[in-house]
């Protein structure tokens, strides 16, 4: 049995016994993704404030005063959007939106309370309501 053909020691420790990766596509894909995620959530962010700004920090339900307070509040602060931040036509355009107590908000959204739109603005030709004038909210 011969042994020539094999490498001595200090042949195999001077090679490297792996390659540095690369970036990967998987790998750049998943930074993509969570490049994109934080720039919408600053760009939700920035619309929820300007929605609020607008309102001058008051629901628009009961005309009361709202406050920015992180955790549970029945009058903290919250962006509503009128209609589903899915659509991306108008996920950050403020006319979408109205400033709502938690309290109210989760009636808006178990459906106790319907928003009435009195007047109307259309993106690609679809008619959405119009925060920023009078809303109706009706009690179901």
């Amino acid at each position: 049995m011969s042994f020539e053909h094999l490498p001595t020691l200090a042949e195999m420790r001077a090679k490297p016994l792996a390659l540095p990766k690369s970036a990967t596509p998987k790998t750049d894909h998943a930074k993509a993704v969570q490049r994109s995620a934080s720039a919408d959530r600053r760009a939700l962010t920035a619309w929820a404030n300007t929605v609020k700004k607008r309102d001058k920090w008051k629901d628009r339900y009961d005309g009361q005063r709202v406050i920015r307070i992180i955790g549970p509040h029945p009058r903290r602060a919250e962006a509503h959007h009128i209609v589903s931040r899915a659509d991306q036509a108008v996920r950050y355009d403020v006319r979408n939106g109205l400033t709502l107590s938690l309290e109210n908000h989760e009636k808006v959204e178990r459906g106790l309370l319907r928003i009435v739109g009195t007047k109307f603005f259309t993106v690609n030709g679809r008619k959405y309501t119009d925060g920023t004038h009078t809303v109706i909210f009706q009690e179901d």
